[in-house]
């Protein structure tokens, strides 16, 4: 069994701001209750009780976005968390580091493949489809599908069969040049 170590309301609150500070998408409350969770010895509502003071003390706010309560990091916050992270035990913060990069990199790998449903005109829908890799665009396809629904299913199809797709355009491509 892995002992879980019983921070501080500071600490927890330092460690809040930690994880924020170094995350590449929104923070949300469930979100961070997974990553603070996975690292010290706490529950949903003291993650909830923490942010809210945060916010009041302007070190965080919280925006609304895509349906979602967001948490965003001040200018204060940063400084706060710049000067004092050290006070989060070292152990505690590797552990939230970790939980925090596999966070990002399932968020780089997400926003290296992209799908999305764009309108031609009123009742005629386009799959716009991407696969980026460093920065660099590796595939860029546009389908005109007609409906909202067949745009729906290309852009869902595209992301789970990506690299079938991209190998099967080479493939093509390339045979007929050789």
């Amino acid at each position: 069994m892995d002992f879980l170590y019983r921070p501080t309301e500071y600490e927890l609150e330092l460690s809040v701001l930690y994880v924020i500070k170094n995350l590449k998408t929104g923070a949300t409350a469930p979100l961070l209750h997974n990553i603070v969770g996975s690292a010290v010895k706490t529950n949903f509502f003291e993650i909830g009780h923490i942010t809210y003071l945060l916010i009041d003390n302007g070190s965080l706010k919280e925006i609304s976005f895509d349906g979602d309560t967001v948490y965003t990091i001040t200018d204060t916050g940063v400084t706060n968390i710049n000067y004092f992270y050290k006070s989060i035990p070292y152990s505690v913060r590797e552990k939230l580091l970790d939980a925090v990069d596999e966070v990002n990199k399932r968020v780089k790998f997400e926003s290296e493949i992209k799908a999305d449903i764009l309108p031609i005109s009123e009742r005629v829908f386009m799959a716009k489809c991407e696969i980026n890799e460093n920065g660099e665009k590796l595939l860029d396809l546009a389908l005109n599908v007609g409906s909202r629904e067949m745009a729906r299913k290309c852009a869902a199809y595209f992301k789970e069969n990506y690299e079938e797709i991209y190998q099967k355009i080479l493939e093509i491509m390339c045979s007929k040049l050789e």
